[in-house]
């Protein structure tokens, strides 16, 4: 295959992306030129820079063009295939930047095929993404094949679930005029004669498509008018993220059609529906590892062709990505991002579960969970949550009222050299057991405090200049705590008597503090000495994040637990629905180093 040089403006054909009317148009005459190009044509080794065989591609509709080549320009040095046909770039939620992804024709034709053929054949799609990245591209490419205009909801200034609402009534009123003609121009009456024409294609109704991400359907079951709007609809593709089961669950429960996608730029969008591979498509989960291959897959990343990670067997290319997963029979369970490991204290988290953990909690709307870096730990596990309206605002308003009003972070970067000096608040003696002082006592020994456990497990008294968690008298805290909190708060008060010689003994057991522990048996040896138990409520604490913590240590495990939670109005989003990981990571590093978050 040829190559041809991409160091000229004219190989580009630049289209603002995003949402606008206007511009979706002009993307959607220059990809029907494209792809209704015959076979024979689009087999050409050499491309003209004066015909429409240059490269399209859809950019942020804030570049301007000079800005969208000058882009072009830096990140792309190598000589591009001439059998690229498009080029879209990734979110690079992980990293920042995004790859520059090269596309085939052949392959966003195949994709949309086989959408189409697991859904219910060719319909009318609903445009809610942008169409610079490829949940929104290939909206337009099923569209163009199944010959009908997407209806657009334009979310350049966000999306509404009202605006979807009536786009959704205008494609049924659309679509039922539509078929009133082809009814009178077949001689039969549309409202006696609908059930009796089953077998005439043309006379059927054509089914009613949607892509969202789920912070977009988290909106529409938030209004009653949209949600019932949207159990019309046939088919709701949601990808983009994870989607908690809890979400999941609700949009069932509102007759919600909804089929989870699974896919990327690298393979032309959804290529896994429901946890099936689509037609044309194979998957493999190896040592966890998430592989793919198929007629949907890129040619290469035109920024770094030596990033592409494809492994040729026989006549097949797999590309291996950066997802980890497992599979469940026939079907692909995908468990997060290889790259969101957070390594704290020597043990690894996948932030992925525990960003699921915390979503399914009806007091959070959204949740993006990063790792800080501390010197202490190497990274902190940081729950970056935006509490929904069903949470108590008494409970939220303490963690609240750590963070910015404008929720900004400086831009100097924070010294992460140095320990963190972590929030400290006396308990009084009197609340606490001999029990709960000696946990509080031996969790603050092994960070280093200056404490006799035995003395504590013995007097019930610890010194109040040490970071402690006891157990609080608060009817208001005490309320807020989850069911497990109250059988470990029963257990706890009932075992006042403890025999000091034990507790020396177990004074040394007590690792799950020490960063510098990394045996599994260690970590697990030490459950039943937790300084962080969620019946363990400090006085005053904050407990929103205590119901957090509490949530995901009996779901996975207190290693997972968030060291720091931060809340926000809102998270930093990508144009393509997903969560700005590194804007994200940003702006947590700087609170948390700054003190605008409740740290454990």
């Amino acid at each position: 295959m040829k190559n041809v040089s991409a160091t000229s403006s004219a190989y580009y054909r630049v289209f603002p992306g995003g949402t606008r009317p206007d511009n979706v148009t002009n993307l959607i005459d220059a990809l029907t030129a494209l792809l209704t190009t015959s076979s024979e044509q689009t087999k050409v080794q050499t491309r003209s820079f004066t015909d429409d065989r240059r490269v399209i591609v859809p950019v942020n509709p804030e570049l301007d063009r000079e800005q969208a080549l000058a882009m072009l320009h830096s990140r792309i040095h190598h000589d591009i295939p001439t059998n690229v046909d498009i080029i879209l770039q990734t979110s690079g939620s992980t990293t920042g930047q995004g790859h520059f992804v090269g596309l085939t024709s052949s392959a966003v034709k195949a994709s949309a095929k086989a959408t189409l053929s697991d859904l219910y054949g060719p319909g009318r799609w609903i445009l809610a993404l942008p169409v610079h990245h490829i949940a929104g591209f290939q909206i337009l490419v099923r569209s163009i094949l199944a010959e009908t205009r997407p209806l657009i909801v334009d979310t350049t200034k966000g999306f509404r679930p009202d605006a979807l609402t009536r786009a959704i009534e205008r494609g049924i009123l659309q679509e039922e005029k539509r078929r009133r003609r082809l009814f009178e121009a077949s001689g039969l009456d549309f409202d006696t004669d609908r059930d009796k024409v089953a077998d005439d294609q043309n006379l059927q109704r054509k089914p009613l498509y949607l892509s969202l991400v789920p912070t977009q359907l988290h909106k529409i079951l938030d209004d009653e008018d949209a949600a019932l709007a949207l159990s019309k609809v046939d088919a709701v593709l949601l990808g983009g993220a994870n989607s908690s089961p809890s979400l999941l669950a609700a949009a069932k429960r509102h007759s919600i059609n909804v089929v989870t996608t699974y896919g990327m730029t690298e393979t032309c969008g959804g290529c896994v529906y429901n946890g099936m591979p689509v037609a044309g498509m194979q998957v493999a989960a190896i040592n966890n590892r998430i592989w793919l291959s198929g007629t949907a897959l890129m040619e290469t990343y035109v920024d770094a062709p030596d990033k592409a990670d494809f492994i040729i067997q026989g006549h097949r290319r797999w590309l291996r990505t950066n997802d980890s997963g497992h599979m469940d029979g026939p079907r692909l369970v995908v468990d997060g991002r290889i790259d969101d490991v957070i390594t704290t204290g020597g043990v690894k988290i996948q932030a992925s579960l525990v960003e699921q953990t915390i979503t399914d909690m009806p007091e959070v709307d959204q949740c993006c969970v990063v790792g800080v870096p501390e010197v202490r730990w190497g990274e902190l596990v940081t729950a970056v949550c935006v509490p929904s309206e069903q949470a108590d605002e008494k409970i939220v308003a303490p963690l609240r009222a750590l963070c910015l009003p404008d929720q900004e972070a400086p831009e100097e970067k924070p010294d992460v050299s140095k320990p963190l000096e972590y929030q400290t608040r006396p308990v009084p003696k009197a609340k606490l057991t001999p029990l709960e002082a000696a946990m509080a006592a031996m969790a603050a020994k092994i960070r280093g405090e200056d404490v006799d456990v035995v003395e504590a497990a013995k007097t019930g008294e610890l010194p109040y200049n040490i970071y402690q968690v006891g157990r609080s008298d608060d009817d208001d805290v005490d309320a807020a705590t989850n069911e497990d909190a109250e059988a470990a708060t029963d257990v706890s008060e009932s075992s006042s008597e403890v025999d000091s010689t034990d507790l020396e003994k177990d004074s040394t057991a007590d690792i799950s503090e020490d960063p510098a522990q990394t045996d599994d048996e260690s970590t697990k040896s030490t459950t039943d000495l937790q300084d962080d138990d969620p019946a363990c409520v400090e006085a005053n604490e904050s407990t929103f994040a205590v119901m957090i913590r509490g949530r995901v240590s009996r779901d996975l495990d207190r290693a997972h637990a968030p060291r720091a939670i931060i809340i926000m109005d809102s998270l930093p989003m990508l144009a393509s629905g997903k969560p700005d990981r590194h804007e994200i990571e940003r702006l947590a590093t700087a609170a948390v180093h700054q003190q605008r978050a409740w740290l454990r």
